[in-house]
């Protein structure tokens, strides 16, 4: 894979996940997250990756549809902005949420809020 001019890689092997993200954005701390990064000039525009411990459920199936979880990770991420910066009105979308089967033959959601 080779990484955009502009753009560096993020990736954990460990956890198995890989993204890029532009060169200038900020590597930022968040409850929760295994990495975070947001724009400085917009700190509207951010990502950040959450990977949760075992659970009572055999597979993300269980937990509900990709739509179900974006909306229900968007008021997680709202609730969490909302209380770290008093006076900022934050708004969001849910741009994608879909449903995709790993090389491992697990089910997994990728969500873009």
């Amino acid at each position: 894979d080779k990484t955009p001019e502009g753009y560096v890689r993020v990736q954990s092997k460990l956890e198995g996940y890989k993204f890029v993200v532009p060169d200038f954005w900020l590597l930022s701390k968040t409850a929760g997250n295994d990495a975070a990064y947001e724009n400085p000039t917009d700190f509207q525009q951010n990502i950040f990756v959450a990977i949760s411990g075992k659970t009572k459920f055999d597979s993300v199936l269980d937990i509900g549809t990709p739509e179900e979880v974006a909306r229900d990770e968007e008021k997680k991420i709202l609730d969490e902005f909302m209380s770290t910066r008093i006076g900022v009105k934050r708004e969001s979308n849910i741009v994608s949420a879909t449903q995709r089967e790993g090389k491992n033959g697990m089910m997994y959601y990728d969500i873009a809020v």
